[in-house]
């Protein structure tokens, strides 16, 4: 294996300086074979218990993985070693890339069945070092990573908690990395697994605060800010930050409002009071209404992320019932708002103004209200059991809904 370790090396080396694209494409072909190799070899090495072999060989290897994707060619030329290779044979190099990423993360799952808990998380800490700087590696690499995900969460040794941990830290500025959320979210509500659904959610939203840090760093201590910005790899995250801070925050309100609505149609009560209590208390009343806005903008212009998507992660819920469920949304969102302001509980973001209930369907209301006061001790959320709250709650729904007045908050 060695000796295969010392030829990927070569080959990827010769690729970077050949000017001949018939020797490139050969060696391509060579890479391909010694790869696989190498992660057979690996793999042999963790089901025969050959810890000793299995370290040196893997250390060896992720030095030429690290040398491919991180290392500049040389001092006089910044680029690195992908970069010239993309550019050279994109084709050839995409589908190198993605056999790496398969393998591993058959690597990451054969240390977890071997119960090398260490280990896989080495391999994963590998995995999402792996992520690209090049624009066109970085569908592969979040398709994978998704895939990591679902295994990771599928697999009860591993769960996702040191996955989480690590995309938080490393893929803060990326968009994409809110897809691999969505998954999470929308998976934890069909399995009503409110434990995982609420460790996901608290991923995302560290993962939002480290950009809010550095579009911030008046308010934030030097010593961290340093921390912060040296464990974002990859990432120069720079005077974009407060922009970048605020559309990552609405998409964090977005992708949350879409798994409530999944919870509705479910009936996963738990799932619901909890992500109600989390929308509320952390995310910001003006931020809110927009990501909700653009909820329902997204469903009424029939570019659905509900049933017909493109998306990669459709939250698979038909029109009339995404209308249904929308609704008790709504009605859910205003009574917690409402609910904080009158008791005047102390949280990171205090309501400065309500969602926007007065274009409800007034022939729904009723029958929305009669359905909450059924399961009102199924939610957790104390509002629906405060009886005097409640009556109050309703004539407010009723009143803004009848006049078509949107509620305000008075100071």
């Amino acid at each position: 294996m060695d000796d295969m370790v010392k030829q990927s090396k070569l080959a990827i080396d010769t690729i970077v300086l050949s000017p001949w694209k018939r020797q490139q494409r050969l060696l391509f072909s060579d890479l391909h074979v010694y790869v696989e190799t190498i992660y057979q070899s690996l793999e042999t090495a963790i089901n025969k218990n050959m810890n000793d072999i299995y370290g040196v060989y893997y250390e060896s290897w992720i030095r030429v993985l690290a040398d491919l994707q991180q290392n500049p060619i040389n001092i006089l030329y910044s680029k690195v070693k992908s970069e010239v290779i993309i550019y050279k044979e994109k084709d050839e190099f995409l589908k190198l890339y993605s056999s790496i990423l398969r393998n591993q993360i058959q690597i990451i799952m054969t240390l977890v069945r071997n119960h090398r808990i260490n280990d896989a998380q080495d391999a994963i800490n590998t995995f999402l070092e792996l992520k690209p700087h090049i624009d066109q590696l970085k569908p592969v690499y979040f398709d994978a990573l998704l895939s990591l995900v679902i295994s990771a969460y599928d697999n009860k040794t591993l769960g996702i908690g040191p996955l989480l941990s690590g995309i938080e830290v490393r893929f803060a500025a990326d968009i994409e990395s809110k897809e691999i959320y969505k998954w999470l979210f929308i998976k934890t509500v069909q399995e009503n697994d409110v434990k995982n659904l609420t460790s996901a959610v608290y991923s995302l939203l560290k993962s939002t605060q480290r950009i809010q840090i550095l579009a911030n760093p008046t308010d934030i201590q030097t010593g961290l800010i340093h921390r912060m910005k040296s464990s974002i790899v990859g990432n120069a995250i720079t005077k974009q930050s407060g922009q970048l801070y605020e559309k990552s925050t609405i998409l964090l309100g977005e992708v949350i409002l879409e798994a409530a609505i999944k919870s509705i149609e479910l009936a996963h009560y738990g799932c619901t009071g909890f992500l109600i209590k989390f929308l509320i208390t952390n995310i910001k009343s003006n931020i809110l209404q927009q990501a909700y806005s653009n909820v329902q903008a997204r469903f009424n212009s029939g570019t659905l992320m509900y049933s017909e998507s493109s998306d990669k992660v459709p939250v698979n819920i038909n029109g009339s019932t995404f209308d249904y469920c929308n609704k008790k949304l709504t009605l859910l969102l205003f009574g917690q708002q409402k609910y904080v302001v009158k008791s005047k509980l102390e949280l990171v973001y205090k309501p400065e103004s309500y969602i926007n209930i007065s274009t409800l369907d007034c022939e729904w209301i009723d029958y929305l209200f009669k359905k909450l006061d059924k399961a009102k001790s199924k939610y957790g959320l104390l509002f629906l059991e405060d009886d005097e709250f409640v009556k109050d709650f309703k004539d407010d729904v009723h009143f803004f809904v009848r006049t078509k007045t949107p509620p305000i908050i008075k100071l």
